[in-house]
């Protein structure tokens, strides 16, 4: 019987939690994830939790938030003025902007704090800091 490894095509089933278990993400009433192992598509943490399981195994597996996303950083918040922001734009306390890093790939923000001079970004992935628990179901192995 098939195993999970390195290089092979997987077809899962997962539901993500956080630590009081509240969802933040589920794929059983979508279609199954599919991806290799090793690719980036996926964290590798997750990834290696799967590595031995075999088609239709379950598994719940906890990712510290260090090999998940990371800790959260204050380093990651950013003020601007509001006269910087494109002028097609309201910020609006929430709002998700996509932005362009110094070297040019693109990124989301999250506005945190609106002021009449500034707008406060937080570029922290949204799961950095939590521990993030799956359940897992291998469907298929290719």
């Amino acid at each position: 019987m098939k195993q999970v490894s390195h290089g092979r095509t997987v077809t899962i089933h997962y539901t993500g939690k956080f630590s009081d278990g509240e969802i933040f993400d589920s794929s059983e009433d979508k279609e199954p994830l599919q991806f290799q192992i090793g690719d980036e598509q996926i964290i590798p943490a997750l990834q290696k939790a799967l590595l031995g399981m075999k088609t239709g195994d379950k598994k719940t597996a906890l990712i510290p938030a260090e090999d998940a996303y990371g800790e959260y950083s204050k380093d990651m918040i950013f003020r601007i003025e509001k006269d910087k922001v494109p002028s097609q734009i309201k910020p609006q306390l929430g709002q998700f902007l996509e932005i362009k890093h110094a070297g040019g790939e693109k990124g989301i923000a999250k506005i945190i704090e609106i002021t009449d001079r500034e707008i406060v970004l937080d570029v922290n992935h949204p799961l950095a800091g939590k521990d993030l628990h799956f359940d897992l179901q291998v469907i298929d192995i290719d």
